[in-house]
């Protein structure tokens, strides 16, 4: 038979509890992947703690800079950033001003061969 102690009794099993967050680099970039369905990338993982961060010739994809900004945004590790020969598009430069913007850390960046256009470097304009 049940008592009332026993319906009072507190315990955690009963409750779902929320998964806590990480808010590491590493952390927010997986939560990002996740939420966008991106493959996260083990070459920015591995080399997201590194002073320079070279993430070249990878056919990168405006949706893979969108989810990598928010881990570099609170990065005060990257002072360098090359991401030359990717493609990103005026659309990656959006999501790569954006970051530019927010990080006071990344001293040196490289888009060079991304066919940012002119409507990309019109948007870095605005940031130096």
């Amino acid at each position: 038979s049940i008592t009332q102690s026993d319906i009072s009794y507190d315990t955690d099993i009963e409750q779902e509890q929320e998964p806590t967050k990480d808010y590491t680099c590493k952390g927010l970039y997986l939560d990002q992947c996740r939420r966008h369905g991106v493959i996260p990338s083990t070459h920015f993982l591995r080399h997201i703690n590194n002073e320079t961060l070279t993430i070249r010739y990878c056919g990168l994809k405006p949706i893979n800079i969108k989810v990598m900004v928010p881990s570099l945004k609170i990065n005060t590790k990257v002072t360098k950033l090359d991401l030359r020969d990717n493609g990103l598009g005026s659309r990656g430069a959006v999501y790569i001003s954006q970051l530019m913007k927010d990080n006071e850390y990344i001293a040196e960046l490289d888009l060079s061969n991304n066919d940012i256009g002119l409507q990309g470097m019109n948007i870095f304009k605005e940031i130096v």
